[in-house]
């Protein structure tokens, strides 16, 4: 394998070192496999990827922008409104479409890590700007809905059914465009 593949660029726009990429994806990795896992915990996640807590942070949160919590939370929420989505399970849609809502949201609630749904409803009202049964019911009725993406400052997202989306490395006209100097504004 050549290192070409391994290479990767940092936000400043140098090169990594070869197998940084690989290790960061691992990390994420570590991090997706502990959505089903509702006694997740930032020192639990740090013990399995063999770092102390703090260093974990530091290390995803210069490589992400978000600790690996925040990280993990977003990525819960992202999940629970695609589960919300009638094309996601039968359940959920047969659910919103009687009106009700309530045990296809609660079941998401549940399914997200959140000890009750008042708390779930208030975080996904936060992040999608409408409550999740309201979200569970225009999506049944086919009306518009907001993406299932959370802002994010690094571009990786869940992506159904089970995994996420990495933003893809910047090319080397990209850096080069990012570096050019900017005329001055008049």
């Amino acid at each position: 394998m050549s290192n070409a593949i391994n290479r990767t660029v940092n936000r400043a726009g140098r090169e990594n070192a070869p197998g940084m990429a690989d290790r960061l994806r691992d990390l994420l990795d570590l991090i997706v496999a502990s959505l089903d896992d509702p006694a997740a915990d930032g020192r639990g996640l740090a013990g399995r990827a063999h770092f102390s807590r703090d260093h974990f942070d530091r290390l995803l949160a210069a490589a992400t922008g978000e600790t690996p919590v925040a990280l993990r939370r977003r990525l819960l929420l992202e999940r629970a409104a695609w589960q919300l989505h009638p094309a996601a399970t039968t359940s959920a849609a047969a659910e919103a479409e009687s009106g009700r809502g309530g045990p296809a949201v609660a079941a998401v609630a549940a399914t997200a890590g959140y000890g009750s749904l008042a708390a779930f409803s208030r975080a996904f009202s936060r992040a999608f700007g409408v409550p999740p049964s309201e979200y569970a019911r225009a999506a049944a009725a086919g009306a518009a809905v907001p993406s299932p993406r959370i802002d994010a400052p690094n571009g990786i997202h869940f992506l159904a059914p089970a995994g996420f989306v990495l933003p893809s490395a910047p090319t080397a006209g990209a850096r080069a465009a990012r570096a050019a100097p900017r005329p001055p504004a008049t």
